[in-house]
């Protein structure tokens, strides 16, 4: 008798398993003609495959194994992946329409999260609401990007080691008896390229999008509905578009008499019409916040410079700086 249950057991989970790999299958085979990308495993699809944490490393290999477009299954959702300055320029300017979508995230169940972060965003939402007359969701990307924008103040001051190289020039510039302003940022070539260095590590994938519509697209179709992830750290570096991609090195933004210099392949925040609204203004919140903490302090380390650990705690739609304490001493 148990063994007759038993054996009734395995052929129900044998046979729910099939139906299941039947219609996993059945579910591909109806995204029609996607571009190519690794074997996904049944129902994880291609999910541990990757650090959860650090994405964009993974989907990097991917675009030099299979081009510029890849697509990878997120359990039994495809998503394609945009790499390249020419692709994400033909995708997201180009075909801008078909690619204007939104897309939510797919979040794995039981996934950790920070009580931390969600209490310093209900602050900031606070603030926002009084300073701009306006509160965010906390998934709007305006919202999101404020927020990485200030928090790469703090990573500057604490990372840098040439801070006298810039102090110097806004008290050139600037001086002590008044505020820094808007109108020095074209005096400050080398302040605002230490500002775009920075800037150019906020996210390596911007926001998901979304197919509006059928769309083919270097020999593939790309189906209605399907989510795209553009990999923008696949531009900012790439090698033959910057001068020491992999460094920290705001000459890179400097020409030859030193002025500052822009580069069409600085997409930080995106491109096409699902770039950031907010950039222009978190970018001037970012020069004036920032100018003004170093024409008063010189930050310097509660350790040595060398030992501090700069890399992000995670890197996936946004990079999550890691938490610094510094002394900040008065400029007299």
């Amino acid at each position: 008798m148990d063994i007759t249950l038993s054996l009734t057991n395995v052929l129900y989970v044998v046979r729910a398993v099939f139906l299941l790999l039947l219609l996993q299958k059945s579910q591909r085979k109806q995204f029609g003609q996607l571009p190519p990308g690794p074997a996904p495993k049944p129902l994880l699809g291609n999910l541990l495959q990757f650090d959860v944490k650090e994405p964009y490393k993974y989907y990097l290999k991917l675009s030099k194994k299979y081009g510029s477009v890849v697509t990878i299954w997120l359990a039994n959702t495809p998503v394609v992946i945009i790499s390249g300055y020419e692709a994400l320029k033909e995708t997201m300017i180009g075909l801008g329409e078909e690619f204007s979508g939104r897309a939510d995230y797919p979040l794995v169940v039981g996934s950790a999260f920070s009580p931390a972060d969600m209490l310093s965003n209900a602050v900031a939402n606070v603030i926002c609401s009084i300073v701009f007359g306006h509160r965010f969701e906390f998934e709007d990307p305006q919202f999101k990007f404020l927020l990485q924008t200030v928090n790469s103040v703090f990573s500057i001051l604490n990372s840098l080691l040439g801070q006298s190289v810039f102090s110097g020039e806004i008290d050139e510039v600037v001086g002590k008896d008044r505020w820094p302003s808007i109108e020095d940022r074209q005096k400050l070539p080398y302040t605002d390229a230490v500002i775009h260095q920075r800037s150019m590590d906020l996210a390596p994938i911007t926001v998901p999008h979304k197919m509006m519509c059928d769309t083919e697209y270097n020999g593939y179709v790309i189906p209605k509905g399907t989510m795209v992830f553009p990999l923008l750290s696949s531009v900012l570096i790439d090698p033959k578009r910057w001068k020491n991609p992999n460094c920290f090195d705001p000459e890179k933004f400097l020409n030859e008499e030193g002025q500052f210099m822009k580069n069409d392949a600085f997409v930080a925040v995106g491109m096409g019409k699902r770039i950031c609204l907010g950039e222009a203004l978190a970018r001037t919140e970012l020069f004036l916040f920032f100018t003004s903490l170093l024409q008063h302090f010189t930050f310097k380390a509660m350790g040595p410079p060398e030992e501090l650990d700069t890399n992000p705690t995670a890197s996936s739609f946004g990079r999550t700086p890691r938490r610094y304490e510094c002394y900040d001493i008065p400029r007299i």
